[in-house]
């Protein structure tokens, strides 16, 4: 392994996100945005988490020194998506660019539609 023969870093060791004040608890991005489901495969529902933060910034290490960029949004070696907006439209936009999944306008205003629909639904009595 060059790590062992080489004495080279691994990447991990490199690389790596910091996040400050956490706003709130992780989720499944299903919970949040259930409408998400038609623009994922079955499997990832249960397995792709979010993380609202107060500010991300990624951290790159080398033996010259380190760098730091701010970033809006930001996904961790788990697939942990990390974002900072906290209103919901701009929220979803900057999950689905870390998801690599393009969503246009009218994409994002449907699934942020369709979850308003649910909230309000299940706010609802019951009809008699």
């Amino acid at each position: 392994m060059l790590v062992d023969e080489w004495g080279m870093r691994e990447a991990s060791d490199l690389v790596g996100f910091e996040y400050a004040e956490p706003r709130g608890e992780s989720e499944l991005l299903v919970d949040r945005f259930p409408s998400m489901r038609m623009w994922l495969d079955p499997e990832q529902w249960p397995s792709i988490v979010i993380q609202e933060c107060a500010s991300i910034e990624l951290a790159i290490t080398t033996p010259a020194g380190r760098d730091t960029s701010v970033r809006t949004s930001a996904r961790d070696s788990d697939g942990k998506v990390f974002f900072t907006a906290e209103e919901p439209g701009e929220a979803l936009a900057q999950i689905a660019e870390e998801l690599g999944i393009e969503l246009s306008d009218e994409d994002l205003r449907a699934i942020l539609d369709q979850g308003g629909r649910r909230r309000s639904a299940a706010g609802s009595p019951p009809r008699t």
